[in-house]
């Protein structure tokens, strides 16, 4: 696999397996990203120490190239505001500015809004385990959940929809 585009600038990492016989450290460093329980998503700006950050839970988690559609749909469906209150329009109209979800994710993923200084909002996604299972085709061959976590791509994005 290789590494994620320069352009990209969200990733969205989601922790696949738990933490037990994991070492501390990285058990540090899931907690650092915010990914504190399994099936927890995050997003995470594409830079250098969190790509390192990314790279030595590689076995723990899956990430890759978030687009709009998978965002809205994350947004719209998993997003929370604080006492577990889902996120609806009329709080993005009266506190964000965004007319819609679509609208917020775009605003995100252009980066002229940031998750986590959003008011209100918790900076990650509490999601179910995905439909159908973890395979990702990738190419000509599939992947278990043994082999899901690391690097996928824009493959994230199917997996992604299959745990909203």
């Amino acid at each position: 696999m290789s590494e994620p585009e320069r352009s990209a600038q969200l990733l969205l990492a989601i922790r696949i397996r738990g933490t037990v016989n994991v070492r501390r450290d990285m058990r540090a460093t899931l907690d650092s990203l915010r990914m504190r329980k399994v099936h927890t998503a995050t997003l995470l700006k594409a830079e250098p120490n969190v790509l390192g950050a990314l790279e030595s839970v590689k076995d723990l988690v899956a990430w890759g190239e978030v687009e709009v559609e998978t965002l809205a749909r994350l947004l719209e469906k998993r997003a929370r505001l604080a006492g577990e209150r889902r996120l609806d329009t009329k709080y993005l109209k009266d506190h964000l500015g965004a007319r819609d979800f679509r609208g917020l994710a775009e605003a995100l993923l252009s980066s002229k809004a940031d998750l986590t200084n959003l008011p209100g909002i918790k900076p990650f996604f509490r999601l179910s385990p995905p439909r159908k299972g973890y395979h990702v085709k990738l190419g000509r061959s599939r992947r278990t959940k043994s082999s899901v976590t690391g690097y996928l791509g824009k493959e994230i994005n199917g997996l992604a929809l299959r745990m909203v």
